[in-house]
């Protein structure tokens, strides 16, 4: 019994082993097998799976006109102020019929002041005229009675003279007669004096009502020019002067620019006329400019030079605001990308571009740039689709799924930022 237990056990031990053995072979060739399928299917090109794989927006190189500017920072200004002040003194503000912001025509009334004052010497000065005219009027009925007078005297004179050459009167009689008619020559010599008096006194009076009306027309403050209210000094009840300060500040015709200093280097690439871009508040608000001048003088403390940049239509800018202008200083035909596609490499610039779905990372040669991209000197060609945004997440050998975005860049000579 003993000797048959045992070669029951030696017989499912060298079953077990058995067991064991072939599980040990069978799995060492389904893991050759399947290494060698692994092998075969890595060696094999998958197609691009739009399911799966990432979509990247791209853009088509294509040759466009590029407008390379001269970017400027500077403050909106008013391109000529006018002050508007008092041209009378000692009276108070009764009215103020404008403020800022508002809108105003050449001549306009900005502000009524106080014309009791002036009414007071207008009335004044009605008198004073009126009397002066009385007296012009008795000085010439005066005038005209002594040259009645003086008249009478010399033909009396005359008689005298006559007679006394054949002794038909005295001397005496000849001497009176002399004596009143040079009395009555002096009376009227001393009435005409006495009428230029009263002229002048006249006209003195007449030249005062001259000021007193201008007086009376300065107590509405006008408008010198049209324009736009930008500061406002008066107040209602205050007491005006002509030496006091402002009551308003205008900009004359509403028109603004841009007051900005330009590096000496720079300097060459300017010129009268030259078109240019103005935006204000990252670029929401967008006007057409133009340069007007260039400072004829550069500082030697800052080796800049003032320049100056007309704005068109600019009812949105208001003076103080920070601006920047882009001035196109030439254009010409080249390859070009979105400034977002270029990343930096090596000291240089490249793009990644997208090719039969494969990710790829090419070094280009950059060149002028405008707002809507820069110009490539080498390294791209027509019909390359770039990545539009070349960020950090894709690597050279990255499948994708290329989305072609379409290209907004200026058609014609256009002054882009």
């Amino acid at each position: 019994m003993i000797q048959l237990h045992r070669l029951k056990k030696s017989w499912k031990l060298a079953f077990l082993a058995s067991f064991i053995a072939v599980l040990a072979t069978t799995g060492f060739a389904i893991s050759t097998l399947d290494t060698k399928a692994s092998s075969a299917v890595a060696a094999t090109e998958l197609p691009i799976d739009e399911t799966l794989d990432p979509r990247v927006t791209v853009q088509e190189v294509t040759n466009r006109i590029v407008a390379p500017t001269l970017k400027l920072t500077g403050r909106v200004v008013a391109r000529e102020e006018v002050i508007v002040g008092s041209q009378i003194d000692n009276l108070r503000i009764l009215q103020i019929k404008v403020d800022v912001g508002d809108v105003v025509a050449k001549g306009q009334v900005m502000a009524v002041l106080d014309q009791e004052a002036v009414s007071a010497r207008l009335a004044q000065n009605d008198s004073e005229i009126a009397k002066a005219n009385a007296l012009v009027a008795q000085s010439m009925a005066n005038i005209a009675e002594a040259e009645v007078l003086s008249k009478q005297a010399s033909l009396a004179l005359e008689r005298a003279s006559k007679l006394i050459t054949t002794g038909a009167t005295s001397q005496e009689n000849w001497d009176e007669k002399d004596a009143e008619a040079a009395a009555a020559s002096a009376r009227l010599t001393a009435q005409r004096q006495y009428l230029l008096s009263y002229e002048a006194d006249r006209n003195l009076a007449i030249t005062r009502r001259r000021e007193i009306e201008l007086d009376l027309k300065h107590t509405h403050v006008r408008a010198p020019e049209a324009g736009v209210v930008f500061e406002r000094g008066a107040v209602i009840g205050q007491t005006v002067s002509v030496s006091g300060g402002p009551l308003f500040k205008l900009i004359r015709d509403g028109a603004l620019e841009l007051s900005t200093r330009v590096v000496d280097k720079n300097l060459p690439l300017l010129a009268i006329g030259q078109e240019a871009h103005v935006g204000v508040g990252n670029d929401k608000v967008d006007v057409q400019g133009t340069v007007r001048m260039i400072g004829p003088v550069v500082s030697a403390d800052t080796l800049t030079a003032d320049v100056r940049i007309a704005l068109h239509d600019a009812r949105d800018l208001r003076p103080g605001l920070i601006a920047h202008a882009w001035v196109q200083t030439a254009t010409f035909s080249s390859v070009a990308v979105v400034h977002s596609a270029l990343l930096r490499a090596d000291g240089g610039w490249a793009v990644r571009v997208v090719d039969k779905g494969i990710v790829a990372t090419r070094q280009v040669r950059a060149g002028s740039s405008d707002r809507n991209g820069v110009s490539i000197l080498s390294g791209l060609s027509s019909g390359d689709l770039v990545i539009v945004r070349a960020g950090p997440l894709l690597r050279d050998g990255d499948r994708v799924v290329p989305v072609t975005a379409v290209f907004d860049g200026p058609k014609s000579q256009e002054a882009v930022p």
